[in-house]
């Protein structure tokens, strides 16, 4: 098994997600095996990115398993469960958004995934493939102990596919200048397979008489070349070009039947260790970039704190003003749950209800918060927000159900469209009651002592 993460996409949310679904591959084959969707809502993905306004909008990749590795239905979904808590440490399942399809045409398992790249209590950015050598690292101990636990062979990458392989990922993102240096890299990997060159000298030689490339530095681990028609020179780094890289070896460890590799009980427990340590980091992090904002003024730079007050008077908690906090954010998300009821009840050739209509459906909303929270003896303030937010949520996750199901049976690309439109205006309203929500049990929890604290 291995994962393999692709750049981020910057597309709308149709495209990835309609290749994931296709009946033929990227070289328009038809598939011989349906795609399948394990996890997720492809509906439901798709209005998220959409309603994503940065550049990056969503993270794309395959955990593939070799032909001769045969996962179970449930060995599936516990890799895919076991992979979102290494990607997304101390983020909730519903705090995210994901999509998993599975490809089985090619003869092997592929468990293909798309993550929408927005914290949706938040609607911050989130990047469950993070820059940086630790989130490789992150992904490498995964695979290592992923495999030792399901009984399979560690993956021992082809040196010289791996070398190739990696240079291509980085290659720079302009079409043509990209085009060039993949070329180069082709070149050069043939030479070194036929035996044309077997060390530094011989490379930097077929360079420059075979190819017209010019070697402007050599460093220890890397060579700086011009290529033809080129003002600048570009670096060239990696293995491959050491000063002292022994081509006949790479060729040798290249054309070798790999053996399979088990990790000995040792190795084990320090690629656990490893990677527990790198998920704790991480999750640490999540923990701190998405708490919800409290609305406190930041402390400004350079300017000590106010000393604190001495006072002799009883200390008492004072009460949240519910009318200027979280009242007008229930008055909003019902109102917009209510508006999309209306939308799809007129699209679906019924009466608009009029505005005492609305006002009167979010009033028995409200009585229905009301109710659930009488219940309870002397319930506190924030006991009754929760209740009232739980039951805004309920109403809204209503509207998102119905929303998901009107963009998969949409008859027309308009209708399509403005289901789409709905939907996202929900998840939106949903982000902020979660965050309400959030927050409210915060209180409810530090009032300590006073009403009876909820279980998580």
């Amino acid at each position: 098994m291995m994962v393999r993460v692709f750049r981020a996409g910057r597309s709308n949310g149709q495209s990835p997600v309609n290749y994931l679904l296709s009946d033929t591959d990227h070289t328009g084959t038809l598939r011989t095996v349906k795609p399948e969707v394990l996890e997720g809502s492809p509906a439901t993905t798709i209005a998220v990115i959409n309603s994503i306004q940065r550049q990056h909008k969503y993270v794309s990749g395959v955990i593939a398993f070799r032909q001769e590795e045969k996962p179970t239905r449930d060995q599936m979904h516990e890799v895919i469960r076991a992979f979102k808590k290494t990607v997304a440490p101390g983020i909730k399942d519903d705090a995210f958004n994901s999509l998993w399809v599975l490809h089985q045409e090619k003869g092997n398992t592929e468990l293909h995934f798309l993550f929408a790249m927005s914290h949706l209590p938040t609607g911050r950015r989130w990047n469950p493939h993070q820059p940086g050598e630790k989130n490789l690292d992150l992904y490498r101990q995964f695979v290592s102990v992923m495999n030792e636990t399901m009984g399979y062979a560690q993956v021992v990458p082809n040196p010289m596919h791996a070398l190739m392989g990696d240079f291509e990922h980085k290659a720079p993102r302009g079409k043509e200048k990209q085009r060039k240096t993949l070329i180069l890299m082709k070149e050069i990997g043939r030479a070194i397979q036929s035996g044309k060159v077997n060390n530094r000298d011989a490379l930097c030689g077929f360079l420059d008489e075979e190819l017209g490339v010019t070697v402007t530095r050599q460093g220890r681990d890397y060579l700086s070349v011009r290529l033809p028609g080129s003002e600048r020179a570009m670096r060239l780094k990696g293995a491959v070009f050491q000063h002292d890289a022994d081509y006949r070896t790479m060729r040798g460890a290249s054309s070798a039947k790999p053996r399979p590799v088990m990790l000995t009980g040792l190795e084990f427990q320090q690629a656990k260790q490893t990677l527990n340590a790198l998920v704790q980091e991480r999750q640490a992090f999540n923990e701190k970039a998405y708490q919800p904002r409290t609305g406190l003024p930041r402390q400004k730079r350079g300017r000590a704190p106010a000393p604190a007050t001495r006072t002799t008077t009883k200390e008492k908690t004072m009460p949240i003003n519910i009318t200027k906090t979280i009242r007008p954010i229930l008055n909003e998300a019902l109102t917009v749950a209510l508006q999309a009821d209306a939308e799809r009840d007129a699209e679906n050739k019924q009466t608009m209800p009029d505005k005492t209509t609305v006002a009167q459906r979010i009033a028995s909303t409200r009585q229905k918060a009301s109710s659930a929270s009488s219940h309870q003896a002397a319930p506190s303030t924030v006991m009754d927000q929760i209740h009232e937010l739980e039951a805004a949520i309920g109403s809204l996750q209503l509207g998102i159900d119905a929303a998901t199901a009107d963009i998969a049976n949409a008859g027309t690309p308009d209708a399509r469209k403005k289901a789409e439109q709905r939907l996202a205006g929900l998840l939106k309203q949903m982000a902020r009651l979660q965050e309400q929500l959030w927050m409210a049990r915060q209180r409810q929890l530090n009032e300590g002592g006073r009403g009876k604290k909820l279980k998580w």
